[in-house]
């Protein structure tokens, strides 16, 4: 049912990143700015992205986060999947985590019901 689709993160809205400093998320570079994001799954089912729409795009569209398949994708990030833990993630959940002496190096985390997904994110300054 996934297969080759982008499905919003989140209920309701747009999940929104912004950020006012340059990021590298899985080794590709994302400028400062605002992004409304998915999660894209391969055509296959191997693989999850995630999914990058400009904001004035899906707007002009007149898309809300329900029609996120609709939304014109500006980029894709890889994510790897991890094992999943005993417990279950009964909502979708998203966790940024990172080192205490290491603040610029930070792991994002994407996990719902058996679904582990991360992808590591270096702040650019």
């Amino acid at each position: 049912m996934t297969k080759g689709k982008t499905w919003r993160l989140g209920k309701d809205f747009w999940t929104v990143l912004d950020t006012n400093v340059p990021l590298k998320i899985a080794g590709k570079e994302v400028a400062a700015g605002t992004y409304y994001l998915g999660l894209f799954r391969s055509a296959d089912g191997s693989t999850w992205s995630l999914a990058f729409v400009e904001p004035s795009k899906a707007r002009a569209a007149h898309l809300d986060a329900f029609e996120i398949n609709k939304a014109p994708i500006q980029f894709k990030v890889s994510m790897t999947e991890e094992k999943p833990s005993s417990s279950l993630a009964e909502k979708l959940t998203i966790k940024f985590s990172y080192l205490k002496e290491k603040p610029k190096d930070v792991t994002l985390r994407v996990m719902w019901g058996k679904l582990q997904l991360k992808a590591p994110i270096q702040v650019m300054l």
